[in-house]
């Protein structure tokens, strides 16, 4: 079976938003609940769950 390829998508933590391959921007509600360390974790659950990414792609935080 071929596996499916990955995606990085990015989090910036100041900006309070996601920016999906695709080029669609998705804002965080509540992103003051957690670290900018725990985000990208707790960001891939949740967007794998709601469907804006799949289940081999993964959020990785921006830092400037």
């Amino acid at each position: 079976m071929a596996e499916l390829a990955s995606n990085i998508h990015i989090y910036d933590h100041e900006k309070a938003r996601i920016y999906l391959e695709n080029g669609r921007e998705v804002k965080v509600n509540n992103h003051e609940k957690f670290s900018s360390d725990e985000a990208p974790e707790l960001l891939t659950r949740i967007a794998r769950r709601k469907g804006f990414i799949s289940a081999n792609d993964v959020i990785a935080t921006f830092s400037a």
